[in-house]
This record gives C-alpha cells, sequence and structure tokens, in this order.
C-alpha cells in the first residue's frame, strides 16, 4: 500500500512550542471510511495530490481532479453537475486549491449536504483558514503533511547575509511572483516559510526563533498581509546558517 511518511510536525498551542512525530493515515484506510468528504490541510499541495492520484491509478478508480490556486463559483457549478453524475461504480472528486471563493463554498456546502451513496470528496488545500465554519464542520479532516526537499532560495537566503538578505533575487522573485488570478502568489510565500521552518528545526534554532516563523507562516496565507513585511522582518530575525 501506499502510504505517506512519518515526518516532524512543528505545533503551536498556547503560545508553546511543541515537537512530535505525525503518522500519517494510509489511502486504502482513507477509501474504506464511511466519511464522503475529507480535507487534507498541506502546505505542498503539489507532492500530496501525486501521491494521491498514484494510488487511485493503481487502484483503477474513477476520479476527477480539479486544480487551482481558486475555485470559483464557475467551478463550483461543474462539481454539481459531476456530482450528478452516475458511473456504475464509487467515485471520487479532488480539488486541490489554495483558497475559496464564498459564492463557491455555499455552492459545495449544498453538494455536501445532499452526499452521493457512490461519491467521495477529497478537498487539498493550503490555507484551511480560509473555509466557512460551516463548510469545515462538513468535512473530516486529516491532519497530514509531505515531506518536503529544501529548496535551494531557502539554502540562500539562509547563507547571505541578514543585512543584505531582502536584495536576494530568490527574495525578489517570490514577492513579484503572481498567481493564476493575477495577484500576489501567498501560496508560495507560505511553501518559502514553510520550508524555511523545516531547515531551522533541523538546525535546532532558538525556539522562540521557531515560534516567530512558525507563527509567520500562518500569517503568510492570509491575502491581507504584506509579504515584504514578512519577510524582512525574518531577514533580520533567522541567524545565518551554511547548510
Amino acid at each position: 500500500t501506499k502510504a505517506i511518511k512519518a515526518i516532524l510536525l512543528v505545533k503551536i498551542r498556547h503560545n508553546k512550542l511543541t515537537f512530535g512525530i505525525l503518522i500519517a493515515m494510509d489511502f486504502p484506510t482513507i477509501f474504506r471510511s464511511q466519511h464522503h468528504a475529507i480535507i487534507f490541510p498541506v502546505l505542498d499541495r503539489v507532492s500530496f495530490l501525486q501521491h494521491l492520484r498514484d494510488y487511485l491509478e493503481e487502484e483503477k478508480h474513477i476520479h476527477e481532479v480539479t486544480e487551482s490556486n481558486v475555485i470559483d463559483i464557475d467551478t463550483a457549478r461543474e462539481l454539481k453537475l459531476w456530482n450528478n453524475k452516475s458511473y456504475g461504480a464509487p467515485k471520487t472528486m479532488i480539488l486541490s486549491f489554495h483558497t475559496i471563493t464564498i459564492p463557491a463554498q455555499n455552492a459545495l456546502l449544498k453538494i455536501l449536504e445532499e452526499p452521493q451513496t457512490d461519491t467521495k470528496f477529497i478537498l487539498i488545500t493550503s490555507h484551511i483558514g480560509g473555509l466557512l465554519p460551516t463548510v469545515r464542520s462538513r468535512l473530516s479532516e486529516e491532519t497530514v503533511k509531505v515531506e518536503t526537499t529544501i529548496d535551494t532560495s531557502v539554502k540562500v537566503f539562509l547563507k547571505t547575509s541578514p543585512s543584505t538578505r531582502m536584495k536576494l533575487s530568490e527574495v525578489e522573485e517570490l514577492l513579484e511572483l503572481k498567481d493564476n488570478e493575477d495577484r500576489k502568489d501567498r501560496e508560495k510565500l507560505q511553501s518559502f516559510i514553510s520550508n524555511l521552518l523545516q531547515v531551522l528545526i533541523q538546525e535546532k534554532v532558538d525556539k522562540e526563533i521557531l515560534k516567530e516563523v512558525a507563527q509567520f507562516n500562518i500569517y503568510a496565507s492570509d491575502p491581507s498581509s504584506s509579504g515584504k513585511s514578512l519577510l524582512e522582518y525574518l531577514a533580520l530575525r533567522v541567524p545565518r546558517i551554511v547548510i
């Protein structure tokens, strides 16, 4: 069976930073569950989605994939049409996204309230905080993260002197990235900070710094926060490390 590896998990609870090993559920167990709608909050959507696709194709399971940085109302309407189709066998709809608009969530809510017996919905998101409580309450949440490799831009950022990090071409490019809706790509910024946090944990950096970086990773998912301000603070706060 295909299963996700055990990894180091960072949690902030009551302003305390704790570490632990999270053992992920394997896909066969997930598909045997009675839940018709499951959500995976992950920072690396691409890697996780590939794991899931590999499993479904190996099992020859009927499935459709909708992958977008933003799920809008038009996509949600298409999901409703797909939900009403019958394939004569169990089917799965996979939604991979960073954000989903409020109208789209309301439309999705209606689908989740009237589940088909042969249909399962798998949602993969890097910004679970953007979901309405009413939608989230109808989803079975699986706390799973995919182990990722260290990005080259993170290595360059860490080995550079704190006072000159913001002048790096890697940082400038990160701040200029746009998503498919021509908006600042906050998902890439969040992925960068998450990767940075992973290295800092491995290097056993001071826990107070780890806690701040983990909190900034949460801020990065908020479209209203300034990506430049977040990186400016991290550039000066994080110690220089040569990997």
